[in-house]
């Protein structure tokens, strides 16, 4: 996969992360409590790269769609492994059934930056209507890293 520009000239550091999901969930809050940790343009890349990793039969594609200094958008597909049609899914491999995602991550700054991810979870029984989640996280360079 190619490298995201986007990512190349983030600053190396202490980075704070902000996760919300949008619509908000119907019982407790939308966004989780900040994280802290070190990053570098590196270490975003190479977890890129394992999310999109083959581990236990299921391989990921990432088609990169727009990669610029900006914007980078990622369609992500998961397939699942054929199974015989005389089994019954269980419920382990229905979770595995990811539906094909969207990941927007957009710059704003050498220390802010801002990923995206869109998943649209088709209509299922009992439900009327497909259903789009989104996951917001904001990152934000604070300081250098202690070390």
């Amino acid at each position: 996969m190619a490298q995201l520009k986007v990512l190349q000239s983030i600053e190396s550091g202490l980075w704070q992360v902000s996760t919300r999901t949008e619509p908000a969930p119907k019982s407790g809050s939308a966004q989780s409590a900040p994280e802290q940790g070190c990053l570098s343009s590196q270490n975003v890349a190479e977890d890129l790269q394992t999310f999109l990793a083959p581990e236990d039969g299921m391989s990921c594609r990432g088609l990169l769609q727009t990669n610029t200094d900006e914007l980078a958008v990622l369609q992500v597909i998961c397939p699942t492994s054929a199974q015989p049609a005389r089994h019954k899914p269980s419920v382990e491999q229905s979770l595995f059934k990811a539906p094909p995602s969207v990941i927007e991550v957009r710059r704003f700054s050498a220390s802010h930056f801002q990923v995206i991810s869109k998943t649209v979870v088709p209509k299922s029984t009992g439900r009327k209507s497909s259903a789009e989640f989104t996951a917001v996280q904001d990152y934000e360079r604070l300081d250098d890293c202690p070390w």
